[in-house]
């Protein structure tokens, strides 16, 4: 079965033991990495909680699981996806995880690291927005 139903509050202890929650993904982009990591002997499991997925609208998501043992199996094949979607662009890692926060008063961009005032909802370096 490519993507299991739960009823609200009736997770399985065991799989939850036994598995990470990778993330709630977009279901046709879920499916994607299904069958990619698939391809390299990785089995996760598609999960829709609807406590954290949505089913309804324009896009549905689902958690993704996968065993604990395959973490780093997982890890490698996402960092590889990164760097392909990247492509040319130099992304500054250490950058990574920055979070805009209006109520300090300054902020680092995340996109290319320069300091501004949080009084400006845009980089004035790249012009990346911050809503």
């Amino acid at each position: 079965m490519w993507m299991q139903r739960i009823a609200f509050g009736s997770y399985n202890q065991r799989m939850s033991e036994q598995t990470v929650l990778l993330g709630v993904i977009e279901f046709k982009e879920a499916k994607r990495i299904k069958a990619a990591l698939l391809e390299r002997g990785v089995t996760v499991h598609l999960i829709s909680n609807p406590v954290t997925c949505s089913t309804g609208g324009c896009e549905i998501t689902v958690e993704m699981h996968a065993a604990k043992e395959h973490l780093e199996a997982v890890q490698d094949f996402m960092r590889m996806e990164r760097r392909r979607n990247l492509g040319d662009l130099n992304p500054l890692v250490e950058a990574e995880g920055l979070i805009f926060d209006p109520a300090q008063t300054q902020a680092q961009c995340p996109a290319c690291g320069h300091q501004f005032s949080t009084e400006k909802s845009e980089c004035p370096d790249c012009g990346l927005c911050f809503t």
